[in-house]
């Protein structure tokens, strides 16, 4: 039976497509359409509400079934539906504040009903949330609807490379190396975080109608040996052909040099027009990745650095292959055409601020998750003497004293009896150590690169720097708990103020409970107490967070210096030259940037910014002690002139840009790269992001602290690894192995007086990891 048109209507609204007014302004409209006020049907109208993109041909087939939806999934909207291809079955939405366009990946019975693989997708879900790279399809959030769950990520437009190239069809060597160095940018950004991807074919590396290569990872998927008796949807047979010798052994896991394999074993593909050992039965294909060797790509026409480079990559032992993607790039790059290499497709203009969104609601589900956790547990003892109730959101702070995921800093100080201690002291300090020492010294000697081939310490040398290339990367995508989220402008602002574990949001004060005053000088600074495992040492100081102002889009990690403060005491010079080099280096960079003396500089942040696999692009944000002349510090930067950039003023040269804000009163400048510096433009006076881990430990800073330094290790041992060059390079190892697998956030902050060195860790890590651990 047809549908009637008043039918149609009411479909229509009860599926939340349309409000009553709007149908009825429609219908108005539809009206005066020729032949409708007589002939009109609901196929009609359906086609004629297409037409004017009102609404979509997937909405409309499933109105026409007399079916109302559903269409609306939280906060997104589904608009189609994928039919064929290898993302058949996902849903394509509309993030419906921002208007982004995303995908919809609905979680079967198989993911949600079983307990362990439904923990395995929450982690692996915030896993992939945590990394922004171009070259990997982005996961943005886990949505728990109670009745539907689904992944929500990157809407793709394109096919699989299985899916763009016909049977035997060879590409040019050109484009095939350059194939394979993006699918190996991907693939070490899973390497990072040490996740394997396991499948690294053909049919999971996508080819976007722009051209670039991004790696497919179903964060449902689990890894571990292959199950060879049991080849469920004849997923072996699709992935024999690219499966390293090794993972043919019973008990072997994939790993990045089994990635390092696969990925050869397509590229070689691509060159030849077949896989290096085609036909036979299973257990022959096993024997011929094991023991017979490659066709050699010479005898095809293929030029001898590539084909000795994917010789490389398919080499038997895995000990003469490449260990991980991030050493394949190194060999790759040198083979692109440099301007294939630093092509890089524009992002959506919607993309900043669904980005913005999601951290935004991110902290809110963290805030609501953190309170829940809060009321479940058992209330604490009572505090010995006035004490400050510290709320750490979630993460672990560590300080001289040792560790605890809650606990209580007062004044006096505690200072408690523990064999750990001077252990603790020592870890949490070096590692401070470790991260200042390399930041500083790699992103601001003179050795060090800005990010855009020239100097940090020096930003206007002029003919010795090199073109900068615009960063179109976005900030870091959520990956936290997913949960359903309608809150307020109220809910999200109150989420990014720190809490002061009352329930409300004021600032923290000191509250008496068997005190005669603040002690005087005859009293003593310390009581010794024993140690609960928990009591976190009294902070120096309680400023409000680090202004992240300023901030571009793409940033990854800060660290933050108040140089007046330091220079203010004899303890403070002590500190800076303890630094040696990276001291010097610190002094001259931020002088230069700001164009005034150090001790004129109240605080200076020195962001380090994602580049690929480039050295990490580098802005500053100088906030200076008492108002500065414009017109006077405008002559310090050497070839910068007066411009305008989206109605505001800035001072540009060829290479380096400045931008003294309105707001700012004349006290506070953003330094970097032309291109960066237009980012922090249109950020303006807007709180800039770093990604919802490392944005809930932002809030958690203190800006009265001599220095902070605050990101994701990930970063550093992936994207940002090129910081550990030369000397630094030592420091990888220890430093990765103090930070462990766990952690996917830092904050690392240093107090130095005349009477207190302190030093504190605060580290986010994933669900599985206890908060001590």
């Amino acid at each position: 039976m047809a549908l009637a048109v008043a039918d149609f209507w009411k479909l229509a609204i009860e599926s939340k497509l349309l409000t009553a007014q709007q149908c009825q302004q429609f219908a108005e409209e539809f009206g005066r359409v020729k032949g409708a006020a007589t002939g009109a049907t609901a196929g009609t109208l359906a086609e004629w509400l297409i037409s004017q993109n009102i609404i979509s041909r997937y909405q409309s087939t499933i109105l026409m079934a007399g079916k109302s939806g559903p269409f609306e999934y939280g906060d997104y909207r589904v608009y189609d539906r994928v039919e064929s291809g290898r993302l058949a079955g996902a849903f394509r939405a509309v993030h419906a504040a921002t208007g982004h366009p995303v995908m919809l990946s609905f979680l079967s019975s198989a993911v949600t009903g079983d307990s362990a693989r439904w923990s395995h997708t929450v982690r692996a879900a915030q896993t992939l949330g945590a990394l922004n790279n171009p070259h990997l399809r982005r996961c943005y959030d886990l949505v728990d609807l109670g009745k539907y769950r689904f992944l929500v990520q990157e809407d793709m437009r394109g096919a699989t490379l299985r899916e763009s190239l016909t049977p035997g069809q060879v590409v040019p060597a050109a484009e095939a190396c350059r194939v394979a160095r993006q699918a190996a940018l991907g693939l070490a950004s899973l390497h990072a975080v040490r996740v394997a991807h396991g499948a690294a074919t053909p049919d999971q590396l996508w080819l976007t109608d722009a051209g670039q290569i991004k790696v497919l990872f179903d964060p449902s998927r689990r890894g571990g040996p292959i199950n060879f008796a049991a080849d469920a949807g004849g997923e072996l047979e699709r992935t024999v052909d690219y499966l390293a010798p090794e993972l043919f052994r019973s008990g072997q896991s994939p790993n990045p040099a089994t990635d390092v394999y696969a990925l050869g074993c397509a590229t070689y593909e691509l060159l030849a027009g077949r896989p290096p050992f085609p036909g036979g039965s299973l257990g022959e294909k096993a024997a011929r990745h094991a023991s017979e060797p490659i066709a050699p790509l010479e005898y095809v026409g293929v030029p001898p650095p590539i084909a000795q480079a994917v010789s490389y990559m398919l080499a038997k032992d895995p000990a003469v292959r490449f260990a991980s993607a991030a050493m394949l790039i190194d060999a790759l790059t040198p083979l692109v055409d440099p301007a294939a290499a630093a092509f890089s497709p524009p992002t959506l203009p919607t993309a900043a601020t669904y980005e913005r969104w999601v951290v935004e609601h991110q902290a809110v589900r963290a805030k609501r998750a953190s309170q829940s956790a809060a009321a479940a547990e058992t209330a604490p003892a009572k505090p010995i003497g006035p004490a400050i109730s510290l709320d750490l959101g979630g993460s672990t702070s560590t300080g001289i004293g040792g560790t605890g995921t809650s606990g209580l800093a007062s004044s006096p100080a505690f200072r408690r009896r523990s064999k750990s201690t001077g252990m603790i002291a020592a870890g949490v300090a070096g590692a401070v150590a470790l991260v200042i020492g390399i930041v500083v010294f790699n992103a601001l000697s003179g050795d060090g690169s800005d990010g855009h081939g020239g100097t940090v310490a020096s930003p206007n040398r002029g003919g010795e720097n090199k073109k900068s290339s615009m960063n179109t990367s976005v900030p870091k995508s959520p990956n936290g708990l997913p949960s359903t989220v309608d809150a307020t402008a109220d809910a999200a602002a109150d989420a990014a103020t720190p809490s002061n574990g009352t329930g409300t949001n004021e600032k923290p004060t000191v509250t008496p409970v068997e005190s005669d005053g603040p002690p005087t000088h005859d009293e003593p600074r310390e009581k010794v107490v024993d140690d609960d495992g928990k009591l976190l040492w009294a902070s120096p100081t309680w400023g409000p967070p680090i202004d992240a102002r300023l901030v571009g889009l793409g940033a990854q990690a800060m660290l933050v210096v108040r140089p007046a403060a330091l220079l203010a005491t004899a303890q403070g010079e002590q500190f800076l030259a303890a630094m040696g080099p990276a001291g010097e280096a610190l002094r001259r960079a931020v002088e230069t940037a700001g164009g005034a003396p150090l001790d004129s500089i109240e605080r200076v942040g020195i962001v380090l910014y994602a580049n690929g696999d480039q050295p990490p692009k580098v802005s500053y944000v100088v906030h200076f002690r008492e108002p500065v002349v414009e017109a006077e510090i405008g002559k310090r930067w050497k070839d910068a002139s007066p411009s305008r950039f989206e109605g505001k003023k800035l001072y540009a040269s060829d290479l380096t840009a400045y931008f003294l804000p309105a707001w700012g009163e004349n006290r506070v400048l953003a330094v970097g790269a032309i291109d960066v510096v237009q980012e922090i433009v249109r950020q303006d006076d807007k709180q800039g992001t770093f990604g919802p881990l490392v944005d809930k430990l932002l809030v958690r800073t203190d800006s009265d602290r001599h220095v902070t330094f605050i990101g994701s290790p990930q970063y550093l041992f992936g994207d940002g690894r090129k910081l550990f060059a030369g000397a630094a390079e030592r420091l990888h190892e220890p430093l990765d192995a103090f930070v462990g697998d766990g952690v996917r956030a830092v904050a690392l902050s240093l107090h130095v007086d005349e009477v207190n060195f302190f030093a504190e860790l605060r580290a986010l890590g994933t669900l599985e990891n206890k908060p001590d651990e």
